[in-house]
């Protein structure tokens, strides 16, 4: 039984650090919705219909990232287009 409880704790923060990392890969990726290659703002073009994750691209290069749609990396982007 201890066994169990353990590995479900383990299980449980392996979790919770993935998500971290994955937050922190997204967040670079939408660098404050600058694009990281040009340097010039980034555009809403769509949300994904299945899960509504968040598609931004340079207008000005191929640059191109989504937004997952629990994160907050873009709620200070998305409050500036409305």
């Amino acid at each position: 039984m201890v066994l169990v409880i353990v590995l479900f704790i383990v299980v449980i923060l392996a979790i919770v650090v993935v998500h971290i990392q994955l937050n922190k890969i997204e967040k670079k990726n939408f660098n404050n919705g600058i694009c990281p290659k040009c340097g010039e703002p980034l555009v809403f073009f769509a949300t994904e219909t299945t899960n509504g994750d968040r598609g931004y691209e340079c207008l000005h290069c191929p640059y191109v990232t989504w937004v997952n749609h629990f994160s907050l990396v873009d709620k200070d982007f998305r409050n500036r287009i409305r």
